[in-house]
Formats: C-alpha cells, sequence, structure tokens
C-alpha cells in the first residue's frame, strides 16, 4: 500500500529502540485499514444525491475545502475524479460520507465526516 510514492510516516532512528518500531516501518507506505464489506453501488448513489453535511456548504467552508483539497492534490496524496468517471468505473471498494466543517475557536474549521449519515443496506 503506498500513497502515490510518498512515506506517510517517517520514524527517525532513534525510534528503533521503541516497541512499535517495527510497525512504524511497516506503516511508512500506509496503514492497512478495513472498512467492512463493500456498499452496493445504489447505497454510493443515496450518499451522493445527500451530499454534504450543511455546515460544509457556506463560504467559508467551501473555501476551506477546495484549499485542502489543492494541498492535497498537489502533495500528491489524493487525485481528483469526476462523478461521471466515478460512474463508469465503480470501484468495488467506494465508500461516500458527507463531509461536515465544525467550527473551531479562533481558527479554521476542522472538517470531518459525517457519521451520523444513516446508510441503509439496499
Amino acid at each position: 500500500m503506498q500513497a502515490h510514492g510518498k512515506k506517510l510516516i517517517a520514524p527517525t532512528t532513534i525510534v528503533d529502540v521503541h516497541p512499535f518500531a517495527k510497525t512504524f516501518h511497516e506503516w511508512e507506505q500506509g496503514v492497512p485499514v478495513d472498512c467492512g464489506e463493500p456498499w452496493a453501488w445504489e447505497m454510493i448513489e443515496a450518499a451522493v444525491a445527500k451530499g454534504p453535511h450543511q455546515s460544509a456548504m457556506t463560504d467559508e467552508s467551501i473555501k476551506l475545502i477546495a484549499e485542502n483539497i489543492a494541498y492535497q492534490v498537489k502533495a500528491g496524496y489524493a487525485k481528483v475524479i469526476s462523478w461521471d468517471k466515478l460512474q463508469q468505473r465503480r470501484p468495488t471498494n467506494l465508500k461516500v460520507l458527507p463531509l461536515a466543517v465544525v467550527p473551531q475557536q479562533n481558527h479554521q474549521g476542522r472538517m470531518i465526516l459525517d457519521l451520523s449519515f444513516a446508510v441503509q443496506r439496499i
């Protein structure tokens, strides 16, 4: 597992004495994740139709999200794919959750996934 050739974790040699060092080194190219069973395409369409949480729809949040996505793409951690292209490809491991933005005092908002979105098996 590798994120476009980037090291996601880069432990220094001093970490090698830590009991968890072997795992840190295994995770340098990415961390294995089990996201559960694949979703039916109808579930993905329902999530897309629902759209983002209302907190992500303010002008300030839209600017924050656009800047974050641009940074992730430039750094090589993300790639933007159109919905049309995604519908053609229909990846089997795709899951879609609404994005939300939590306000932070004296700081820009924090983007999170809105896990209150009830995904129903279709």
